[in-house]
């Protein structure tokens, strides 16, 4: 039986595929602020929500460095994830209710809906990292 010989086109559209949209996996969850608050409730967790809008260049470097790092990946499944759009549907009054000033802004609440941290600007993994340590020993 002959080998399928390699398509040279697929090869070199994987590897764009793969170098262009990333490998890492998805770690914001695709649910509502409610629902986000409820699944934190539900599971004892805490809901860290990246408030960003597509146009913002810091929110889109964060998302392209810091939360494609691994560790933080790794750190991250303790969280209930969520990105809000202040630029969609009720972005803009959750980010007025939790006060955001500027983009991005981490905002980390508990399972009652309250915020407990909030820091604004583009954080680097090393700061997130530090970040998340601090936010997770109010958890305990």
């Amino acid at each position: 039986m002959k080998k399928p010989a390699l398509n040279p086109i697929a090869i070199v559209a994987s590897f764009l595929y793969v170098t262009l949209l990333g490998s890492t996996p998805e770690i914001f969850m695709d649910l509502s602020f409610e629902n986000a608050i409820i699944q934190a409730k539900k599971q004892n967790k805490i809901v860290l929500a990246k408030f960003h809008a597509d146009w913002c260049h810091w929110c889109n470097k964060m998302d392209n460095t810091t939360f494609s790092d691994p560790d933080i990946l790794d750190k991250l499944q303790e969280f209930i994830s969520i990105k809000i759009d202040i630029e969609e549907g009720v972005g803009l009054k959750l980010a007025q209710d939790a006060g955001v000033s500027g983009l991005p802004t981490i905002v980390f609440f508990d399972g009652d809906g309250e915020v407990i941290g909030k820091y604004v600007g583009y954080q680097s993994p090393k700061e997130m990292k530090k970040i998340i340590k601090k936010v997770a020993k109010t958890q305990k």
